[in-house]
């Protein structure tokens, strides 16, 4: 108790975030710890052993995948909320997963603040989405493959730019390019010249995107496995995303992907309620929630065609 009330005076600008405190603080933990033991053992031997890195790998990924999806979480909820932490966070560290830590997991910088916001979030993965998913066959697995060179395209930025550009939205472009930038150029290049290591360099660097690219599009394979319109040809935002109710490894709300973008205000542990006000949609368009099962098996479901 004491440590959350510490957390709000000092960390977070509002009580309900203090929540996110003791993640934050295991997953700051376990990169340290790993990403030293990587350039340690570079360092002091020369080379990395393999069994150096699958020990990196293993706490890359964590217990149960929960120092992975940890950051990727706590990326997203900074990257949706420029106000979660306090002044002189903002103002010194800024969003530490998102910008600091999140690169070590695939993530470019300022990626969820500009690509993830003014792209996926307006278009909820409709046309002109960078995660664009209306035109593939969900129990293809050639589909999934190509979904997965769509997301890496994002992943490096390449659609994404070209979508800011063309739309003529330059603040974010040139914010997300900054990011790109300090992803592709200036770490790599401080990496090699304090280690002298390529080797590192993949795993500690380029890696994690691609096994961040992996993760994304398995799990956005089933937040939008489902599609449907209306009479009038609109999407039907309930079938749209996918919402999973008591899953087993439900991320502050993530499992609740149809809350998360059309309810986006609505606190994680108050997702119900949006489900309440729409409950009569859901029945009648046989709206996408599941129960207690996690998002990668509705994905491998999914691609199996197996919908019992």
């Amino acid at each position: 108790e004491d440590f959350r009330r510490a957390a709000g005076m000092y960390v977070y600008s509002k009580p309900q975030s203090v929540d996110f405190a003791v993640a934050s603080i295991l997953t700051l933990a376990s990169v340290f710890a790993s990403l030293s033991m990587l350039v340690y053992f570079q360092l002091s031997r020369g080379h990395l052993s393999w069994w150096c890195v699958a020990l990196y790998l293993l706490a890359w990924v964590g217990p149960g995948g929960r120092t992975m999806g940890s950051a990727y979480t706590l990326a997203h909820k900074e990257g949706h909320n420029r106000l979660l932490y306090r002044k002189w966070v903002r103002c010194g560290a800024g969003n530490v997963f998102e910008n600091i830590v999140g690169p070590l997991f695939g993530i470019v910088p300022h990626s969820f603040t500009t690509a993830h916001i003014h792209i996926h979030h307006a278009l909820d993965g409709g046309r002109g989405d960078s995660f664009y998913m209306w035109d593939v066959d969900r129990t293809s697995f050639a589909d999934f493959l190509f979904f997965v060179a769509r997301i890496l395209a994002h992943m490096c930025c390449m659609s994404t730019l070209r979508y800011f550009w063309v739309h003529d939205m330059r603040s974010q472009f040139y914010q997300l390019l900054r990011g790109a930038i300090i992803y592709w150029v200036c770490v790599p290049a401080l990496f090699y010249s304090l280690t002298g290591s390529l080797s590192l360099l993949f795993w500690a660097w380029f890696q994690p995107l691609i096994g961040m690219t992996v993760f994304l599009s398995v799990i956005n394979w089933a937040f939008h496995g489902f599609l449907a319109f209306d009479e009038n040809g609109k999407m039907i935002p309930c079938v749209n995303a996918t919402c999973i109710i008591d899953g087993p490894d439900d991320s502050f709300g993530e499992d609740d992907h149809m809350a998360h973008h059309y309810s986006t205000q609505t606190w994680y542990t108050e997702t119900h309620k949006y489900r309440e006000r729409i409950m009569d949609d859901l029945r009648k368009h046989h709206g996408s929630v599941f129960r207690a099962i996690s998002i990668p098996e509705i994905s491998i479901f999914i691609m199996l065609d197996d919908f019992e």
